[in-house]
């Protein structure tokens, strides 16, 4: 079957099969862009493409791009490629992409895990570590959470393979062994999240970085929780608080002290849960743009509707909604109408329950 796809391209003329060996290396591709890797005339190029069309190897799509008219025709032909000639190809074409990727910011995300797959493919390894981790950046702010996570796991492959990686990469080793962690957070592989979490943990000296030890404790914490192993992470999280001032107004206070307020709720203790998420809050407010704000008005507006203060519960809750739209935070966007759909449930207000979960 291989002999007689061959067989095919082989008949082509030399300009044609130059045109879809360039092709087989994205399977699909744009006339412009064929153009910039193979520096075809637009002559020559429009009566390659004409020949190669009608010769039945390639068709166009529905976005004007040209494809193989059978995929195991482009299979064939990218196995044919000589080891060189391919590296070249996908050098090129991931060079090429960059350029489109800095003139169109809407498809930033798609073009970024091409670009990464392209160096990659080509053995610049250098250029792929940098790639790998624009891209998976890029998947974040779509919230593309398995992308981001496996785009994060092959720069961690790289990593150890290429000269200064931490230049390269723009982080270190532990901010990116985070970057993964979260990411797996976000798609509820919580184990492999933890491994991450318990590596980058070994790389730190807590008496010299307390406050990144500190940091990488509080997102184990919220791990183990998810593992169901609920007073460990509790354990694990006051550790980390321990090691912070405690007359100091930090970020990594403030995470700590909100999800220990919400772990406070959850176990029936509304009076600690309030006295932590007060001081949460108020410490936040004073690093300016109400950082970390979402999740503790979150946390107090359960704890004060199920102490009997609907009416300040409720707007404290309405309040995190806002903030969770605005800053385009979808959990905590559904953590928000979740909780308050079911305290007002609890709190006897069924019809506004219905009504918010509908919402």
């Amino acid at each position: 079957l291989r002999d007689a796809f061959m067989l095919r391209i082989e008949r082509l003329p030399k300009d044609a099969q130059r045109v879809v060996r360039a092709i087989a290396i994205a399977r699909r591709m744009h006339e412009e862009t064929i153009a910039a890797i193979t520096s075809m005339e637009h002559a020559e190029l429009t009566e390659a493409l004409r020949e190669a069309v009608s010769a039945q190897v390639l068709l166009t799509d529905e976005d004007d791009r040209f494809v193989f008219r059978h995929a195991l025709l482009a299979e064939a032909l990218y196995e044919d490629l000589l080891p060189g000639e391919r590296s070249e190809l996908h050098l090129a074409l991931a060079r090429v992409l960059e350029q489109q990727c800095s003139a169109n910011r809407d498809a930033e995300a798609e073009l970024t895990a091409r670009i990464a797959y392209h160096y990659a493919a080509a053995g610049d390894q250098p250029a792929a570590l940098t790639a790998m981790v624009n891209a998976a950046r890029a998947a974040g702010r779509i919230h593309a959470y398995g992308e981001k996570a496996d785009l994060a796991e092959r720069a961690l492959e790289l990593w150890a393979r290429v000269p200064n990686p931490q230049a390269l990469a723009g982080l270190d080793h532990v901010e990116l062994l985070s970057l993964a962690a979260g990411a797996h957070a976000r798609t509820g592989d919580s184990a492999r999240c933890e491994v991450l979490l318990q590596e980058g943990l070994r790389e730190l000296d807590p008496e010299r970085e307390p406050r990144r030890y500190s940091a990488l404790l509080g997102s184990l914490a919220r791990t183990q929780w998810a593992l169901n192993r609920g007073e460990e992470g509790v354990r694990t999280a006051e550790r980390a608080l321990a090691l912070l001032p405690a007359d100091e107004r930090t970020p990594e206070r403030v995470l700590l002290l909100s999800w220990l307020a919400r772990t406070r709720f959850l176990r029936g203790r509304f009076r600690e849960a309030i006295r932590d998420a007060e001081e949460a809050h108020e410490a936040g407010l004073a690093l300016g743009d109400g950082y970390g704000e979402t999740e503790v008005l979150n946390t107090l507006g359960m704890t004060k509707i199920a102490l009997g203060q609907v009416e300040e519960g409720e707007a404290d809750l309405r309040r995190a909604i806002e903030l969770a739209r605005a800053e385009d935070e979808l959990e905590d966007l559904a953590y928000a109408y979740s909780n308050l759909a079911e305290l007002l449930a609890i709190a006897g207000r069924v019809k506004e329950a219905l009504s918010t979960a509908r919402e």
